[in-house]
């Protein structure tokens, strides 16, 4: 299937402020298996997001399983858009990934994620609020947000400070729960809390992460911190531990914002 047949974030159109808002969804860790094929629950939690119609679609990585090789790494991720091409069946749905490791994993993984989509980190603004994109899995900087990409965020946030909300996507969190605790931002601690400091220092409403399979909502110094992994790869937690398939329905507006955690039917 061609790439062209889901609309890809690097080519950011032009939008105006929506003075109603914004509504969108967020996903991740649905990942398939080596030979490209999605889950079964990973469709069905398409469906469920076309028929909400967002403006568009964030991801916090672990789209497809990763391989060394540039040919399974295609069929891959040609296997992941045509999943994805309900999303497109009643007008452009804009995908915005945040970059996992699975996909970034191997020689040419890096390379193919920015051939398909332009960047690995990024800013934007829709109907009043402000969204920045991350990416953990930097060569050498792995579960780090350091270097230039800091530098950078910096500088994004403190030009934010008039946005309503402000969302962050990111693969790896920064307070894990489960089985990634010590290999996800929670590596270099230090590094980590500055990380927290700067985000509550410049008011982020949300940040949206992946990595584990699972659901988990806490909040630290007023920033709500949501891993939201439940995206078809085989869960990490019992239901009631937040192992559960799900992904998150979004809506901000002047007033405020509202997330909805959607479990996959």
């Amino acid at each position: 299937m061609a790439v062209c047949a889901l609309a890809l974030f690097g080519a950011l159109p032009v939008w105006g402020q929506a003075p109603e808002g914004v509504r969108f969804t967020v996903f991740g860790d649905n990942r398939g298996g080596k030979d490209g094929r999605q889950p079964a629950v990973f469709s069905r939690l398409v469906r469920q997001m076309a028929a909400l119609d967002p403006e568009f679609v964030i991801g916090t990585g672990d789209y497809i399983y990763g391989s060394a090789s540039q040919d399974t790494l295609r069929t891959q991720w040609n296997e992941f858009f045509a999943a994805m091409a309900p999303l497109q069946a009643r007008r452009t749905t804009y995908f915005v990934p945040a970059p996992g490791n699975h996909e970034i994993a191997g020689g040419d993984g890096r390379a193919l994620f920015l051939h398909y989509f332009r960047r690995c980190y990024f800013s934007f603004n829709r109907g009043g609020s402000h969204f920045i994109v991350l990416d953990s899995e930097v060569p050498g900087q792995e579960s780090r947000i350091a270097g230039e990409q800091l530098q950078w965020l910096k500088r994004d946030l403190a030009a934010a400070a008039n946005a309503v909300c402000i969302f962050v996507a990111v693969h790896r969190p920064l307070f894990p729960v489960g089985l990634h605790k010590g290999d996800s931002l929670d590596m270099y601690p230090a590094e980590r809390d500055a990380l927290h400091r700067l985000f509550a220092q410049n008011r982020v409403t949300c940040v949206f992460e992946g990595h584990e399979h699972l659901y988990n909502r806490q909040t630290r110094d007023g920033v709500v911190y949501i891993i939201t992994g439940g995206g078809g790869a085989d869960l990490y937690a019992t239901p009631e531990n937040g192992g559960l398939h799900h992904f998150l329905s979004v809506k901000a507006n002047r007033l405020g914002y509202n997330i909805d955690v959607v479990r996959v039917q």
